[in-house]
């Protein structure tokens, strides 16, 4: 027995069973009607485009509309405290059972609020009869997007991630079904899998940050909300303009509701930059003065961090300034190093009146840091103690940010594609096979490991999470090591170590920086076999419908050659995250066409002198290298 659905069908498709419908899944508690309009413009909209035909469809959810309400054994049975637990599966097998009765294979699936959860379960239960999915406010209020949902449902995306490998792309504003259903009517092959759109919502505070200070605190603050201002005029540095910047700082202290958020000229900085800089080094600089000029700590203590002020801070920060210098495209961050300065200098003047002025509060406040630091070391402390009284393997890799790994637990067929950046991981995402293949990304160009000593290597998050993945410890010792174990090459977890970044002079250089990173940290994996590179092509060219791909300017001169006298298109690789599913499987994941170049040294000395005159501090050899060598790599200098 099964639940029953009314359909309700805006578009028949032309009974053509090869084409994709899209199913519509309403919200609670209204019915199909909700999607009349937009129904109606997807289906406007495919015809201006000269789209083929398509399904699409509205069914009633069970007690909505004309959609009869199923009985409780036909829900799967009702708990004790009247839930249903398997009702949502019931209802995904209804709306697969009018999919496989029409004939189709698969569907687009399209939902919203509680439509949009229900999306997710079928494309989580079925992936067999997933095209693609559409979650528009799903189940929660996001009120940060997708970040939210990832904190409030990690296990559905870890096993959409798991199950499908799929890329998920996030819809900013209200998430109109217009703009999903433009990319799969344009690109339907390069539009990702998943989509999570959330809505937005306007705030009004009169008393700007102050005001959202004490929202945020709420009645839980052991302080007041303190509002500081300022403006000053400076530089970054003497060859650079002057220019002026509003310094506008809101903070109290709270046990249960810690929050830092950053906003320059009205932008949120998810990542800060030069303003949370500055917060660090004012709050303990402040604190820490505060705790050593009272005796607080006792003998021998070492001194606080950041993450024991942070523990109980809630400070936001509006700043404003005629000069702004981002970290990168996505202005997440600023790097002005003027704002830093300032905002810090003003930051530490401020806290020393208010401990002065306040001393109640300041006490209240080194108490509970001084709690926060005990705590934190003592949990370190037991955690190190349990470490080593633990036997069995501990798998750290499931704790890195954004590494995704494969299905199999068999290291013999276990590979790990070390990926350049978030658009390549997506590519690859899709044009894997989960069942072997896992991957890690590298955010931009990780540090020169053998310029650099060994306590700045392993303060690097980036360095630190690919060894962690990779399982086999490094060979270096110290304390500099953090929780790296020492290497034993029976913990690495790959097969393969597959270095695979675009065939660009960035991508050169970011290879370059990771196999040298791999040769002074762990080199029994170059010596042992372990490391390949992936070949991307360079160049796609097209005579009719066969393709050729070309790794090099050579090849693509001979495929040219051979084809000379006939039409041609040739189209240059922008990089990894460019590439089309099909195209990536084919030429770079694919064990069966893939090229893999096996890191092989013929004599370690060699390697390491060549390493060093590249890399390292040899400045001299390096310049007459580049005189001997440099005329050999001319065609590759970018011009433009």
């Amino acid at each position: 027995m099964t639940i029953e659905l009314n359909n309700n069908v805006y578009a028949d498709g032309g009974n053509d069973t090869e084409t994709t419908p899209v199913v519509l899944v309403h919200g609670f508690p209204v019915d199909h009607r909700m999607w009349d309009e937009c129904a109606a413009a997807l289906r406007d909209q495919a015809v201006k485009q000269g789209v083929k035909p398509f399904a699409i469809w509205a069914p009633d959810m069970p007690g909505a509309g004309e959609g009869p309400i199923p009985s409780d054994e036909d829900s799967g049975g009702k708990d004790a405290d009247g839930a249903f637990p398997y009702g949502l599966d019931r209802m995904a097998d209804a709306y697969v059972g009018l999919l496989h009765a029409a004939g189709y294979g698969k569907a687009i699936w399209v939902g919203l609020s509680m439509g949009g959860y229900g999306a997710l379960r079928l494309a989580l239960r079925y992936p067999g009869r997933y095209a693609a999915a559409a979650s528009i406010s799903g189940c929660v209020e996001m009120e940060r997007g997708y970040e939210t949902f990832r904190r409030q449902n990690p296990s559905v995306l870890e096993e959409l991630d798991n199950v499908y490998g799929g890329e998920r792309e996030l819809l900013r504003g209200p998430g109109s079904l217009f703009g999903l259903a433009d990319r799969f009517l344009k690109e339907p092959q390069r539009a990702p899998r998943m989509y999570m759109a959330c809505g937005t919502e306007d705030f009004l505070y009169e008393n700007g940050i102050a005001d959202y200070i004490r929202e945020l605190a709420g009645l839980d603050a052991f302080t007041e909300p303190v509002c500081w201002e300022c403006e000053r005029r400076g530089r970054d540095r003497a060859d650079k303009p002057e220019y002026k910047v509003k310094l506008n700082i809101a903070c109290c202290f709270s046990n249960k509701h810690p929050v830092v958020e950053h906003y320059h000229n009205s932008s949120f900085l998810e990542h800060g930059g030069s303003p949370e800089k500055a917060t660090r080094l004012a709050f303990v600089y402040a604190i820490d003065k505060y705790l050593r000029d009272h005796g607080k700590y006792t003998k021998d203590e070492s001194k606080i961090t950041y993450p024991d002020v942070q523990d109980c801070l809630i400070l936001v920060s509006n700043n404003f300034s005629t000069q702004t210098s981002y970290e990168n495209q996505t202005k997440k961050s600023i790097t002005n190093k003027f704002i830093q300065d300032a905002m810090n200098d003003f930051l530490r003047e401020q806290l020393q009146v208010y401990f002065i002025e306040n001393p109640d509060a300041a006490e209240k406040i080194a108490s509970q840091v001084l709690i926060n630091k005990r705590s934190r070391e003592t949990a370190e402390k037991t955690r190190i103690n349990q470490k080593k009284k633990l036997t069995e393997k501990i798998d750290i890799a499931n704790r890195v940010q954004k590494f995704v790994d494969c299905r199999t637990k068999d290291v013999s067929k276990r590979e790990i594609y070390i990926v350049e950046g978030d658009s390549a991981l997506g590519a690859c995402k899709q044009s894997r096979d989960a069942e072997f293949q896992g991957l890690m990304p590298v955010r931009g160009k990780i540090l020169n490991c053998l310029k650099a000593d060994y306590p700045r290597i392993f303060k690097s998050d980036i360095i630190t999470d690919l060894m962690k993945v990779l399982g086999c410890g490094v060979e270096v010792s110290g304390r500099a090591v953090k929780d790296l174990n020492q290497f034993d090459l029976n913990n690495l977890r790959w097969s393969k170590v597959i270095l695979c970044t675009d065939g660009d002079v960035d991508g050169f250089q970011i290879r370059t920086l990771i196999l040298t990173m791999l040769y002074r940290l762990c080199p029994t994996l170059i010596r042992e076999g372990y490391v390949y590179i992936a070949e991307t092509p360079l160049f796609e060219i097209t005579c009719k419908e066969k393709t050729w791909f070309a790794y090099s300017e050579k090849e693509k001169a001979d495929i040219l050659k051979s084809l000379e006298g006939k039409k041609v298109k040739v189209d240059r690789s922008k990089g990894l995250g460019e590439n089309d599913p099909e195209m990536m499987w084919l030429t770079t994941m694919n064990p069966e066409t893939r090229r893999l170049v096996k890191v092989l040294p013929d004599e370690a000395a060699e390697t390491e002198r060549i390493f060093d005159l590249l890399l390292g501090d040899n400045l001299a050899g390096r310049k007459e290298y580049i005189a001997e060598n440099g005329y050999k790599y001319l065609d590759m200098i970018d011009v433009s």
